[in-house]
């Protein structure tokens, strides 16, 4: 959709990948917590995605009026076969709604889990540093990764993903990073062994599992997010990422 803070976006060159941002030059903030919220778009997901888009609108608004709402800032992604970015990087109180009704127009037959989170890691690191290097800092970062499935389709292996974990943060780079994997609607206990290992390998912070999703198991959800972001803002300026919320 055409916003304004949409006319006001650049493009970013990762190697890899593309994502856009706000322009730098036009925030008003000093610090900033980034988050980057990729999410599994397969064919399995169909079933669900209105929740889904629901507790992704419910995590945008119910911090929009947050007292540190100023300092975050957000990109959505979500991915099949490939990744597609719903939005660059936006001022939390200035996302508009409707724009997440755009994560679920397709479905692809496949899944690039590892693609994605890396797509999302960079773009992270990429505008986290590009932040600092322009003197707003400090600068903090937090990655959802929401799938209902394993990878079957990535240029990228777990290995690159354990790279690009650590890369982030360090001097003149993001003060800190905290990391959530999130298996929705898993039946398979074979599948929910394989996201735990894909967890510990490729040091994610923490790994949650829904097994069915209802009215109430996504509203928990929601929450869930909004309480680990709204806690890792708050740890901005304390030199290390928050606690892991409990789920």
């Amino acid at each position: 959709m055409n916003t304004e803070q949409d006319t006001h976006s650049v493009i970013f060159n990762t190697g890899a990948f593309k994502f856009s941002g706000i322009n730098i030059d036009s925030l008003q903030s000093t610090q900033y917590t980034l988050v980057g919220l990729a999410i599994d778009s397969s064919m399995s997901i169909s079933n669900f995605a209105p929740q889904m888009t629901k507790a992704v609108k419910e995590v945008v608004r119910s911090l929009q009026n947050a007292p540190n709402s100023d300092n975050l800032m957000l990109r959505v992604l979500n991915f099949d076969r490939t990744t597609n970015e719903v939005h660059g990087f936006q001022e939390w109180n200035k996302c508009d709604l409707t724009q997440y009704d755009k994560i679920f127009t397709k479905f692809g037959c496949s899944t690039c889990l590892y693609d994605a989170t890396i797509d999302a890691l960079d773009s992270l690191n990429k505008y986290g540093m590009e932040l600092v290097n322009q003197d707003y800092s400090p600068v903090n970062a937090l990655l959802v990764v929401l799938t209902d499935g394993l990878d079957n389709n990535s240029t990228f292996t777990f290995k690159d993903v354990v790279r690009k974990m650590k890369e982030g943060v360090g001097e003149k780079k993001l003060e800190s990073m905290l990391s959530i994997l999130i298996g929705v609607n898993i039946h398979d206990p074979q599948v929910g062994i394989e996201l735990n290992n894909f967890k510990r390998e490729s040091e994610f912070d923490s790994y949650i599992e829904i097994d069915n999703v209802t009215e109430k198991s996504v509203a928990r959800l929601a929450n869930f997010i909004s309480k680990s972001i709204s806690s890792q803002s708050s740890s901005l300026g304390g030199g290390s990422k928050s606690q892991t919320i409990t789920f």
